[in-house]
């Protein structure tokens, strides 16, 4: 019989492809979830001749190999829109979690959260508050990323920043205090969790180029508009008890010298 549960990953442009991403699965542990790796040619290539416990399913592109933001857009565009891709949405529902957290502990506890139709979607939160957030956010695209070397893009950043904080504060996204780590997403699939994805899609695409920023006002503004039920996995994101008894991430080695936080 066909599963009914996926727990799913994705890698573009050939990051995150490290052996310390594999699954540390015995098949008992595996038993009744499927677990696949969406790919694009790049990753694809890097993996090839290698063992894995991933089943690999390629993705196609349309971008031209000369847009650099392409593999990253992909590769959000399926953790964030699931249900535009059918070899995701024909489950019942799925765990997400990035290409560079390990699984090495057995998620049915985790999945029957969905099983027992308890929840729409569940992450682990973290305590840092909206402005807390989006100053990690300008922090981390200023020392990683070339987009924003120049003044102008600088200045596009601060603007963004400030216009999607204010927007989220009206909503009183501000008074929760937490943010949402948004590297282990489960989900129920569903029409609310539809109307969730394109709603996070909206902001990822129209805001700055960070996912995790605009997690809880679309969770909120969800919940607002179909219901949709959120809940907590833990507290503390990657550092907390509750997340490293399934996951851990891992950094590759030319990450050493990253930002402190929870990424």
């Amino acid at each position: 019989m066909a599963s009914r549960w996926l727990v799913y990953t994705v890698s573009t442009g050939g990051y995150d492809v490290e052996p310390a991403s594999e699954l540390r699965l015995s098949d008992a542990d595996m038993a009744g979830v499927d677990f696949i790796r969406f790919v694009d040619e790049q990753s694809l290539s890097k993996l090839a001749g290698r063992p894995s416990r991933w089943r690999s399913v390629s993705l196609n592109s349309s971008s031209s190999p000369a847009d650099r933001d392409a593999p990253q857009r992909l590769s959000r565009d399926l953790k964030i829109r699931p249900h535009r891709f059918p070899a995701v949405w024909r489950y019942d529902g799925s765990l997400y979690v990035d290409s560079n957290v390990r699984i090495h502990q057995r998620v049915w506890p985790l999945l029957y959260k969905l099983v027992l139709n308890s929840t729409d979607l569940a992450a682990y939160d973290f305590g840092r508050d909206l402005a807390g957030e989006a100053a990690w956010v300008r922090r981390y695209l200023l020392s990683r990323t070339v987009r924003f070397r120049s003044a102008e893009a600088r200045a596009w950043l601060n603007h963004s920043l400030e216009q999607q904080v204010a927007r989220y504060r009206r909503h009183g996204d501000h008074l929760w205090n937490r943010t949402m780590y948004g590297k282990v997403l489960l989900r129920r699939h569903n029409a609310c969790m539809r109307t969730f994805g394109d709603l996070w899609w909206q902001e990822y695409t129209n805001g700055v180029p960070r996912d995790q920023l605009s997690l809880r006002y679309c969770t909120r503004e969800a919940n607002r508009r179909c219901g949709l039920r959120f809940t907590s996995l833990g507290w503390n994101g990657r550092h907390g008890p509750r997340f490293y008894r399934y996951f851990q991430v891992h950094f590759s080695p030319n990450q050493k010298g990253r930002l402190a936080g929870f990424r």
